[in-house]
């Protein structure tokens, strides 16, 4: 059995996940946290994290962190 925790913070997202007794971090793009930020891309299109953030500049009305 495994388990999974996950921080949903109101800047970053971290979470971590125990198994056999052993906890570990998890990891995006070799990054142990990511931005808490969702952006609608003009596709539909629902990116997260880094990618929202990236985008935020160009689509401000579309991003909510």
């Amino acid at each position: 059995m495994w388990y999974l925790a996950i921080d949903f913070g109101t800047t970053n997202s971290t979470g971590a996940f125990a198994s056999a007794g052993t906890v570990s971090g998890l990891q995006v793009n070799g990054q142990n946290r990511v931005p808490s930020a969702v952006l609608l891309d003009e596709s539909g299109t629902l990116l997260a994290g880094y990618a929202a953030v990236n985008q935020a500049g160009m689509f401000p009305d579309r991003v909510d962190r």
